[in-house]
């Protein structure tokens, strides 16, 4: 079992700064803000290290998982070998129970608290390799430019609905090379997310594995990788499903208050999209397993939006499947 700390950092991550606060062993606390950035970060563990007599082992800092506003955070505490935690907000949320009011002195308490009451089960936090950071890079600027070309195709429409055939057509033709522009830097930079996976050994052997299940393309594979770090930061399928916002969760109260099964509103709903659409691919394939279980709960009148999260469900059961027990997915036969 993991031993606990003698202090314990809960951090709560703002743009610009930190705000931190300490709780040690005997129940002691303290709270500190200062700016996010590596050097008052790197002054600030220094400090706190000399004036409790500390060693790395006896420290340990927990943070909501805020993307790159994290990444001085992470860097500086990776680079000091001191133990870091990152959570779902929602984890430390419904740990902790209702909480009234919000400051961010309070918050940091609140998720010092957490990682104390949770500290044995806790996953340390494992850097991405460079490969991914790369990808997510890529992928990032993909995101954008998508947005930008639904833009552009959107602004065509509306256009051809209320301008007369030659105004429209004049439009269209100067944002014609602007979507051109844009759909072949997207094109490149799907190319460069294929040469990456291609040319690392882990990274192909996993997407081979991932894209072998039915439904799973070329950028929902490439997602998998990056949003998993290679499948590092999630020990099993129901937590996956839970960040995606596929579980299902009751919603009931005593006899009186019964409602339908619901997923969670704090999802990813990037992922979630992409699922979906790999279910969508299943259920046209009229002879695939997941069609028929589709075609048969719907014809015993199930909602047809509660099956399509089933199969959701069940790719994402599948995926990692096929990655614990590092075989390609084969189709059982009926």
């Amino acid at each position: 079992m993991r031993r606990q700390p003698k202090l314990i950092a809960g951090v709560d991550i703002s743009k610009y700064t930190l705000d931190i606060a300490l709780i040690s062993d005997k129940n002691e606390t303290a709270s500190f803000k200062i700016n996010n950035c590596a050097a008052d970060l790197r002054n600030f563990v220094r400090g706190i290290k000399e004036q409790f007599k500390l060693r790395n082992a006896d420290l340990a800092f927990c943070a909501e998982n805020m993307g790159l506003y994290g990444i001085f955070l992470t860097d500086v505490l990776i680079k000091m070998h001191i133990q870091l935690f990152l959570e779902s907000p929602l984890q430390i949320k419904r740990s902790l129970g209702l909480h009234r009011g919000k400051t961010d002195k309070a918050d940091a308490i609140r998720i010092a608290e957490y990682a104390r009451k949770n500290f044995t089960s806790l996953r340390e936090w494992t850097p991405p390799r460079p490969c991914i950071n790369k990808m997510q890079e890529l992928l990032t600027i993909r995101k954008r430019l998508l947005k930008v070309k639904v833009i552009l195709k959107g602004n065509s429409k509306i256009e051809r609905h209320y301008l007369d055939s030659v105004s429209a057509e004049n439009l269209a033709a100067h944002s014609f090379r602007s979507l051109d522009a844009v759909t072949k830097d997207i094109s490149a930079i799907e190319s460069q997310l294929t040469t990456i996976v291609q040319s690392d050994e882990t990274l192909s052997h996993l997407y081979d594995l991932v894209t072998s299940v039915p439904g799973i393309g070329n950028v929902i594979g490439i997602h998998l990788l990056i949003y998993t770090n290679e499948f590092k930061d999630f020990a099993n399928p129901k937590k996956f499903a839970s960040f995606c916002g596929v579980a299902p969760f009751p919603w009931s109260s005593g006899i009186s208050v019964l409602g339908k099964t619901k997923v969670s509103f704090y999802a990813n709903k990037e992922l979630k999209s992409l699922l979906h659409m790999a279910a969508m691919q299943n259920v046209k394939k009229t002879d695939s397993s997941l069609a028929k279980y589709y075609q048969r709960k719907v014809m015993e009148g199930k909602n047809k939006m509660s099956t399509l999260n089933a199969l959701r469900n069940k790719l994402i059961h599948r995926i990692f499947s096929c990655v614990m027990n590092n075989r390609r997915y084969e189709e059982r036969v009926s």
